[in-house]
């Protein structure tokens, strides 16, 4: 008999702002993840746009959640994502990152140890696509709210 696969539940969040022209086929995208669909949450944070993103997002339903906030800046956004989300894993995501469906399934094999707080697609730094463990990010107090205050851009993967 073949062992089950197990899937881990993973919050996926998604920060927008202005990004109309892209943001239903980038939802879209994330919800077609060859992965068990009761194992992810997509949450779509909007900063704000000032364009129809809201209106875009309204025809997702309940298949998405949907957080408003009003120019707080991503960093702030990406904090409330993470405290919300509802599973162990979160992955950072944005308006422009259009996930291949084996994305999750191509991730997530790497958290084999609990030692592993995240796994990134990059090199370098971490960034947009990159999959962390809740707990990590809570004990570590979450990202620095300088970011958005001190001149430094949205360069939160720096953080």
């Amino acid at each position: 008999m073949q062992k089950k696969e197990q899937f881990p539940g993973v919050s996926i969040t998604i920060s927008t702002y202005g990004q109309a022209k892209q943001i239903e086929e980038v939802v879209q995208k994330t919800l077609n993840q060859d992965y068990a669909k009761n194992k992810i949450e997509v949450i779509v944070i909007d900063d704000g746009s000032p364009d129809n993103t809201m209106e875009i997002l309204k025809k997702f339903g309940k298949k998405i959640k949907v957080i408003q906030t009003h120019r707080k800046g991503r960093v702030q956004a990406l904090n409330k994502t993470i405290k919300e989300a509802k599973f162990d894993f979160i992955c950072l995501s944005a308006g422009d990152i259009f996930f291949e469906s084996d994305f999750l399934k191509t991730i997530m094999p790497y958290f084999k140890s609990e030692k592993i707080a995240f796994v990134s697609p990059f090199s370098e730094t971490a960034g947009n696509a990159t999959v962390y463990r809740k707990k990590a990010f809570i004990e570590a107090g979450l990202f620095d709210l300088d970011f958005n205050t001190k001149g430094t851009g949205w360069r939160d993967d720096t953080d």
